[in-house]
């Protein structure tokens, strides 16, 4: 991935690049002189915002016939049609392996219906893509628990719980990064 994030302290403009470097703009006062705590606020604030691009959900780029019948599935779950729900996400999932969401929808349709086996499937498909999602490791946590697998139960809940700590905490970081960029960086020309 390549970007550029623009890093201005004081009458210095610097750039922190894609590949963790910081350069100078040539004529800038200061040489680019940019202090090592801001620079690693800059460096954390464009990592959360880069993170945060790549999680965003793959929709854009997927076919539109998988996407027709990703939304129909959606339409058939929420009329309580879960075999044509089912068969929907399916498609949609054919059409488009890719598309891990599908994988953790229908894991949360197969624990509604009781199929944990499938659910499980599912859910461990999911994981290998996402292995820090606190929503799929609570519901491998809830099928094992069905499955009456306490200690593995256990161990997905504790991770959970972890993954959502965490990420929690990330948010905290980054709402105090931005105060701290907006009374450092100032906005503007």
């Amino acid at each position: 991935m390549r970007w550029e994030f623009p890093c201005r302290v004081g009458s210095a403009t610097n750039s922190l690049c894609g590949n963790g470097s910081l350069r100078g703009r040539a004529g800038s006062p200061g040489g680019g002189g940019v202090s090592s705590r801001i620079l690693r606020v800059c460096a954390l604030l464009a990592a959360v915002i880069c993170g945060a691009a790549a999680a965003l959900p793959q929709s854009t780029s997927v076919s539109e016939d998988a996407q027709s019948h990703y939304e129909a599935a959606q339409a058939h779950w929420r009329a309580g049609q879960t075999q044509e729900a089912e068969r929907e996400f399916l498609r949609a999932l054919a059409l488009d392996p890719s598309r891990n969401e599908i994988l953790l929808d229908l894991a949360k349709l197969h624990i509604r219906g009781n199929a944990l086996t499938e659910a499980e499937q599912n859910l461990r498909g999911y994981l290998k893509a996402n292995p820090e999602s606190s929503l799929a490791l609570a519901l491998a946590g809830e099928v094992k628990f069905r499955q009456k697998d306490f200690a593995a139960a256990e161990k997905y809940f504790r991770e959970s719980e972890r993954w959502h700590r965490e990420v929690n905490q990330l948010s905290t970081d980054r709402a105090a990064i931005q105060k701290l960029l907006i009374t450092v960086v100032p906005s503007g020309p």
